[in-house]
């Protein structure tokens, strides 16, 4: 791999843990049902990317 193609990765897969944390924060925040269930499935397919990734 080219040194960019590295460095997009690793700036990818930051990106995404940031985006499981907002998640997280979320998910513990709300009361609303039908938000809760939409960050649920946000969350498991932030979580399967990062884990195909690795």
């Amino acid at each position: 791999m080219h040194v960019g193609e590295v460095m997009a990765t690793w700036t990818y897969l930051t990106a995404m843990d940031e985006m499981l944390r907002y998640e997280e924060v979320a998910l513990n925040t709300t009361t609303d049902d039908e938000l809760r269930g939409m960050l649920k499935d946000a969350y498991k397919i932030s979580n399967q990317y990062i884990l195909c990734s690795v």
